[in-house]
């Protein structure tokens, strides 16, 4: 009787073993991983460029500029170089009067790009 609950005990350890290693493989994986989506506002801000005042035919309005507050909640207070937030500004491939700006945040958030138009 006493070797069969050992016996017993075994192979539930070899079973618990072998869940675990899945587990891990699972988990491992790239494809499999969720990454957590960072919280963002967008703001454009828009004004008019013209000499004379007419309220009869106002000029279109023109951006004048964007702002954006990307909030990460997972690295607020973290203190690490490798958890600061970056940003790159790429051209777009598809308009010229357009580019991308990407911001990042390390591997467990996604990356969040933005179209913004690229005119002075």
């Amino acid at each position: 009787m006493h070797k069969n609950r050992a016996l017993i005990r075994s192979w539930r350890w070899r079973k618990v073993i072998w869940y675990w290693v899945q587990g891990t493989k699972f988990i491992s994986s790239v494809a499999e991983v969720e990454l957590e989506k960072p919280r963002y506002f967008r703001r454009v801000h828009t004004g008019y460029e013209w000499n004379e005042y007419d309220h009869q035919s106002p000029p279109p309005k023109q951006v004048r500029g964007y702002k954006f507050d990307v909030y990460y909640p997972g690295i607020v207070g973290t203190g690490t170089k490798k958890a600061t937030p970056t940003y790159k500004i790429e051209k777009d491939g598809e308009s010229h009067g357009r580019c991308i700006i990407r911001f990042s945040a390390g591997k467990q958030y996604q990356e969040l790009a933005i179209r913004i138009i690229n005119e002075e």
